[in-house]
């Protein structure tokens, strides 16, 4: 508002400013008269009084003025010409150079053409003569609707530039067909998403561009008919991209009507689902593949609910338990498959588990199967989890393990055998693990002359060992820790408690168990029987012989067991050690490749005979089972002290020099030396006899066949040798 306590005035060198208020509630104008005689301002204000306007008005007369009013703000600006001390020109020129676009009407008693074209030309709404004063209120009432029309065609144009930048920027295709579907626009997702430019597109039907063939002509008739009716059309379409590839899109098509009613042309909002429809097409061939493998899986797959019962049981249960999966589904919780006699303790460790949703992790459950006998399973599961951490149930596996718990047991037997054996040897027996001696047997004790074992344990090797033995003693426990070594039968003194000393023969080897690496120590006290020191070689060497026979014998039952391939350990034995020869492995490698060689398939004694006896080729479920027989060999070797060192061919003679053997995927150099020696030796002799499901073949066949599986299967510095070994041979 234009009122004295709004805006504080200064006097000028003209008249003083005056403000006239009207009392009108309604919008005001604000008008700011730039006029240097009173008598033409009241004449101006009664004739805009006269056209019945609402203002407000300000009469100034100087720059100064002019330019705080402008501060102040006003709608309307009508100026004399010419002013003592200011002008029109001036007035206008100070407006727009602001960049303010209030209308700015030029009255003077006498202007010329000249003068109002220029006046005109820099901005002025319009001029009239102050004689004719009757045309001021329609140049006042044009200049503010021409104002109002250009802020609406401002907004217009901003909100049209802003739905045209919407549009161009969506990440959906948008398209504008006429009636008869010829394209009239579309937006750069079109062009990105089916590789027309919008030159190509416009005036084109979608038919001649993006059509696939996919659909057939229904599609389109009840298409069309549903649009051309005044209906949307929602639906998927498969379409083709310029370059040929088919994607896939979610469309709806919108029809537009004029005044009249008509349709006046369609508008089709498209998205581009072709990452989904894969992704729902993966999802479906990933479920095909789950109910594949559940189907096939050797292990049994399951889902109970918080409760325990029974949601899903793959088809695998019937063969481990009996039960076919309708016989458990719905109708029998987990626990209730566990033998009576344990039944409460494992129902009670499971659902505590359950109750902290904990993952169950190898757990051993005994299962009783439908007609009574009792399996061991090994179970691993995961919570089934709401959207709240809810607990819904579990979803897991259990794997039958009764053959291995049993192979397990029959090993715990051995051990504790051993154990016995131990302690009721007449040999003196340590262990020093990390340099200090943490167990000995009742010999040791007595050969040290102690009454407890505390007498000795703690004490280090160096400390029962003549200090004469020291250097050498020190080399052997690095040989033996670091490369696995074992000395036997080296002979030096120890010192007993009471200081005297004993000539002892020594035996030292690796030893692993679960507290770690360790040396075992076996002594023997020959003092009194130096003279009968052959007699002692003689059975030491009997003894070692005894090792060898029991290996035999092992290798011999297997054989026994499949007797198809009869005399294999023997032969593949000979081979081994030749060829290990050429390779120059060290001598004293040589009694561990044998021993390796000779029990090279010892973990096949962990095979059914329906497997390993078969006739005909094993079925990949079968082989599957088959390619265990490493690891089962493993398992039954490794804790043999005198056979660790041996280990290598047992465990890894099935990998493969490209890594895609069995049972770690080893590659190249990774696999031990012993264990590629044999993978040779092993193919050799397996092609050169007789199998159940084949002929034996020519040594020229399997020579050549070798050479091909040199650098993929085979190392190919051994396939060399073992090629020059066999051309020396012939």
């Amino acid at each position: 508002m234009f009122t004295e306590s709004a805006y504080t005035f200064r006097q000028g060198e003209g008249l003083a400013m005056t403000v006239l208020e009207s009392s009108s509630s309604q919008k005001r104008l604000r008008v700011l008269l730039i006029e240097d005689n009173h008598s033409d301002t009241e004449l101006i204000v009664r004739r805009l009084n006269h056209e019945g306007l609402l203002f407000d008005w300000l009469q100034i007369e100087n720059e100064t003025d002019f330019i705080n009013a402008l501060d102040a703000g006003c709608d309307l600006i009508l100026s004399d010409w010419i002013l003592p001390d200011f002008s029109g020109l001036l007035a206008l020129k100070i407006t727009r150079e602001r960049d303010l676009d209030i209308p700015f009407i030029i009255i003077s008693g006498s202007i010329g053409a000249e003068a109002a074209t220029e006046a005109l030309h820099r901005g002025a709404s319009d001029y009239l003569l102050k004689d004719r004063p009757e045309r001021l209120g329609l140049a006042v009432r044009n200049a503010l609707a021409q104002k109002e029309m250009k802020a609406a065609h401002i907004q217009t144009e901003n909100l049209l530039r802003l739905q045209s930048a919407a549009l161009n920027a969506a990440a959906n295709t948008m398209v504008i067909t006429r009636p008869d579907g010829i394209i009239e626009w579309v937006n750069p997702a079109f062009a990105n998403l089916t590789g027309y430019s919008f030159a190509e597109t416009v005036g084109k039907n979608p038919s001649q561009l993006i059509k696939s063939g996919y659909h057939s002509k229904l599609f389109y008739k009840e298409l069309w008919e549903t649009i051309l009716a005044g209906k949307v059309w929602r639906g998927e379409m498969v379409n083709r991209r310029k370059d040929g590839q088919i994607y896939y899109e979610e469309t709806t098509i919108t029809p537009v009507v004029d005044a009249l009613g008509q349709i006046c042309q369609f508008i089709a909002v498209k998205e581009d689902i072709t990452s989904r429809k894969a992704a729902e097409g993966k999802l479906q061939k990933s479920e095909e593949r789950f109910r594949e493998v559940a189907q096939n899986a050797g292990e049994w797959i399951w889902e109970v609910d918080r409760e325990g019962l029974y949601l899903y049981t793959s088809p695998v249960v019937e063969k481990i338990l009996g039960f076919t999966p309708d016989e458990l589904v719905g109708r029998v919780h987990f626990f209730e498959l566990f033998p009576p006699n344990v039944r409460e303790g494992l129902k009670a460790l499971t659902f505590k588990k359950m109750a902290n949703k904990e993952n169950i992790h190898g757990a051993i459950n005994i299962y009783q199967t439908q007609d009574g006998r009792e399996v061991i399973l090994e179970s691993n599961g995961v919570p089934i989890l709401d959207d709240h951490g809810e607990l819904l149930g579990y979803r897991g596996t259990d794997l039958d393990i009764t053959e291995r718990k049993q192979a397990e047991q029959a090993l715990q037997n051995s051990q504790e055998r051993f154990r016995q054996l131990v302690e009721l040897s007449p040999d003196a027996i340590f262990v020093d693990r990390g340099g200090r001696i943490d167990f000995v047997n009742p010999a040791a004790l007595r050969l040290f002359g102690a009454t407890s074992p505390e007498q000795i344990l703690g004490k280090t090797s160096f400390q029962v060992f003549h200090p004469a033995h020291h250097a050498a003693l020190a080399k052997r426990m690095r040989r033996i820790l670091e490369q696995h070594k074992t000395f036997t039968l080296i002979e030096e003194q120890i010192i007993c408690l009471d200081g005297r000393t004993r000539d002892v023969e020594v035996t030292a080897a690796p030893f692993s168990d679960s507290c770690g690496d360790a040396v075992q120590v076996i002594l023997r006290d020959i003092t009194e029987r130096k003279l009968s020191e052959a007699l002692l070689q003689r059975a030491s060497e009997e003894l070692t012989l005894a090792y060898d026979a029991t290996l035999q014998g092992w290798s011999n039952a297997l054989e026994l067991r499949e007797h198809e391939t009869a005399g294999h350990s023997q032969r593949v034995v000979r081979l081994a050690l030749g060829l290990a020869a050429a390779l120059g492995v060290a001598p004293d490698e040589f009694i561990h490749i044998q021993r390796g060689a000779l029990l090279h398939d010892i973990g096949k004694m962990g095979i059914p005979d329906s497997i390993l006896l078969k006739p005909g080729p094993l079925n990949p479920e079968e082989w599957e089972i088959m390619r265990k027989h490493p690891v089962y060999a493993y398992d039954l070797l490794s804790k043999i002290p005198f056979l660790s060192a041996a280990l290598d061919i047992p465990h890894y003679h099935h990998e493969r020099w490209d890594g895609t053997g069995y049972p770690e995927k080893l590659a190249g150099e990774a696999i031990p030396l012993p264990a590629r020696i044999f993978a040779v030796v092993d193919i050799w002799d397996a092609l050169r006899f007789d199998r159940p499901y084949r002929k034996a073949w020519p040594a020229e066949k399997v020579l050549a066949y070798i050479k091909e599986l040199s650098g993929n299967h085979l190392d190919p510095a051994v396939v060399e040798a073992f090629v020059k070994l066999n051309d020396r041979e012939e």
